[in-house]
């Protein structure tokens, strides 16, 4: 079987690498050839390296605009969006692919020249939070053209999927995988040299890209409230990710607030490639996020058994409670989110079990391979249909 992967957006983020690693496995385990269809930019560049590297097919097109707040580029898409439909449609109908599975809730072009190209479709929806004219163009996109809906969390799927046209369609539920052989406390090792220099230090992490969406601003309100309140702590706040050009702004004003409260603890190490040896490292993992599906820097910290504090996205309260596998506040709650932070720090029995019963959790309920079957068993089902 052969499955059209499309992303609109190369930036090697969370659903780049689950593509990635979900397209690796469907080959080797289930005879599933992937190809991902993608933007040919210098955003790209980590992405395409990592497919080259696994032996992921892909074709990245030089032109492949998609929808965005920024102005000249939202005129850039509607101008080349008839030209790039075609493309598509033309190379969908030569590849003759058996799925198409499309990621994003403005990725439209694609759910639109699939059916155009008599393709069965799969619409993946990986978020809770869309500006007002994405979600109206994509309820007339779904009700027109689309076979069926992966969703990344119970909350994605209450956020789309909520009028009686599309509750008929076909729906399941998978939520971002985690390779639990690779995230193993057991065989990972403590060498990440940014860390090593805090090896004295508490180290709480967050694994990020700068933007809103994030939550940055309540990490270090949160960082500031849990240095003021244990003051005797060596402690290190720790934030790892991109900081894209068109985040910039977000970025000085992180630093404002950083700078305004004194929180010099504090530091923004960049992108890392070894984030297993960073989560080895650390010792309370947080995610602060204002709006989240299925997190997937969150199940990992789990796989690597770490004590985890987490906003209430996705469905990260239901699966934490269920499991009894960490510890959850109100989103834009800086002072509970330091609350727990200490409560963690202070009480080690409690952030040991919750480390154990995280790393269960992962095993038994995220494990990438769990997560594989699923993509199998959707793809068959559309296939047949």
């Amino acid at each position: 079987m052969k499955v059209i992967n499309i992303l609109e957006e190369g930036i090697y983020g969370g659903p780049q690498r689950r593509v990635l690693e979900v397209a690796k496995r469907l080959k080797s385990d289930y005879n599933i050839e992937t190809e991902v269809l993608l933007p040919d930019n210098p955003d790209s560049d980590r992405f395409i390296k990592e497919m080259t590297d696994a032996g992921v097919q892909f074709t990245a097109l030089k032109r492949f605009n998609r929808i965005t707040k920024d102005k000249k580029k939202l005129l850039m898409f509607i101008i080349f969006f008839i030209p790039e439909l075609i493309y598509m449609y033309r190379w969908l109908k030569k590849k003759k692919p058996a799925v198409v599975h499309c990621n994003g809730a403005w990725q439209i072009k694609g759910v639109i020249a699939s059916r155009l190209a008599g393709v069965k479709n799969v619409w993946h929806l990986n978020d809770t939070s869309m500006p007002w004219f994405i979600r109206v163009l994509f309820k007339i996109v779904a009700r027109l053209f689309t076979d069926s809906f992966i969703l990344a969390c119970e909350r994605t799927k209450e956020y789309y999927i909520n009028s009686p046209a599309l509750e008929k369609r076909k729906c399941k539920i998978i939520q971002a995988p985690v390779d639990t052989v690779r995230f193993n406390p057991e065989v990972v090792e403590n060498n990440d040299v940014d860390l090593l220099k805090y090896k004295d230090h508490i180290k709480v992490l967050t694994v990020s890209n700068v933007n809103f969406m994030k939550g940055l601003k309540t990490f270090i309100r949160m960082a500031h409230q849990v240095t003021q309140m244990l003051p005797n702590e060596k402690l290190i706040f720790i934030v790892v990710g991109v900081i894209r050009d068109s985040q910039l702004g977000y970025y000085n004003e992180l630093l404002k607030i950083q700078k305004e409260l004194k929180v010099d603890n504090l530091i923004f190490t960049g992108p890392k490639n070894n984030i297993p040896e960073v989560l080895k490292g650390t010792d309370i993992y947080v995610c602060s996020s204002n709006f989240e599906a299925s997190p997937i820097s969150v199940w990992e910290s789990l796989s690597m058994a770490k004590p985890v504090a987490s906003t209430d996205v996705g469905d990260v309260k239901k699966i934490f409670e269920e499991n009894k596998c960490g510890l959850v506040v109100p989103t834009q709650a800086p002072k509970e989110l330091a609350e727990i932070v200490i409560k963690l720090i202070q009480d080690k029995t409690l952030a040991e079990q919750l480390g154990k019963q995280a790393r269960e959790t992962a095993l038994n309920k995220l494990d990438i391979n769990a997560c594989v079957k699923r993509h199998s068993e959707m793809y068959k089902e559309i296939a047949k249909a």
